[in-house]
């Protein structure tokens, strides 16, 4: 179509983006795990707090944490979204959830941190079925900030 951008407007687009969404983890303190295509992976846990210590207030600062940079990630869009034409469709989608995870450096050529567990399947699930624009969080990070 007549609005469609090539790859390489695409890469660019990404990279602005991503680049915003980097400064965003660093102001919010939250760690990136990686990017995989259009998808951004960050958790709110950043090893500078020993596991033992991680009382409640802390689970909960984490997460208000990487709750703030979504919406923030999505505030970026909109004014992206407002840029050109080119960019008129760019929607996001943002699921968060809150739960025991397994980290790790996964390959042997192509090494990779990456992290698996349920909260990672929640999350992924939330972000796949959410509603465009929103931030949607899972029952246990609900539960966490109200109780």
């Amino acid at each position: 179509t007549k609005n469609a951008m090539d790859p390489r407007e695409v890469v660019n687009l990404l990279q602005r983006i991503f680049t915003r969404f980097d400064q965003l983890c660093e102001e919010n303190k939250v760690y990136k795990v990686h990017t995989l295509a259009d998808c951004y992976v960050i958790m709110g846990y950043n090893g500078k707090i020993d596991k033992m210590k991680r009382v409640r207030a802390v689970v909960v600062d984490e997460a208000n944490r990487v709750i703030q940079t979504g919406l923030e990630m999505m505030d970026f869009i909109l004014e992206v979204k407002e840029t050109s034409l080119r960019t008129k469709n760019l929607d996001m989608r943002c699921g968060i959830a809150t739960g025991k995870i397994v980290a790790g450096i996964i390959g042997s050529k192509l090494v990779r941190y990456d992290i698996f567990g349920e909260g990672v399947q929640i999350a992924h699930g939330l972000e796949q079925q959410g509603v465009i624009g929103k931030v949607c969080i899972s029952e246990d990070t609900k539960d966490i900030l109200t109780s």
